[in-house]
């Protein structure tokens, strides 16, 4: 079976065909962790978010749970061209990791 290198394949899920309901079950390996494992990335709902500007970005909100013990980490894709625009990561004892796309791909079409 082949795995996808986590820290460099993470656009993997861009390509996916996203919709309510959605999950895909996807081998990753982690060069910190072993062995490599299939995890799972369900698409929870639709969310709309602001953009830089604060327009507004239709999105698949999307949820992947590692174990029990980790909080989940969540992704926004934006519905128009599934680019990832938003992604938040809990680190416990530590905060919230918030990565965010800030370039003209997460603009809406929609001016107003």
């Amino acid at each position: 079976m082949t795995f996808y290198n986590w820290h460099t394949d993470m656009e993997l899920l861009q390509a996916l065909p996203l919709k309510k309901g959605y999950a895909a079950s996807i081998p990753f390996y982690d060069v910190g962790l072993d062995p490599p494992a299939r995890y799972i990335y369900t698409v929870v709902g639709e969310e709309t978010i602001p953009s830089p500007e604060g327009l507004p970005i239709e999105c698949w909100a999307v949820v992947f749970k590692q174990d029990a013990a980790t909080p989940p980490q969540r992704f926004w894709f934006a519905k128009r061209n599934q680019v990832l625009v938003r992604e938040e990561s809990v680190v416990p004892g530590k905060g919230t990791l918030v990565k965010t796309l800030l370039n003209a791909e997460a603009e809406s079409s929609d001016p107003g």
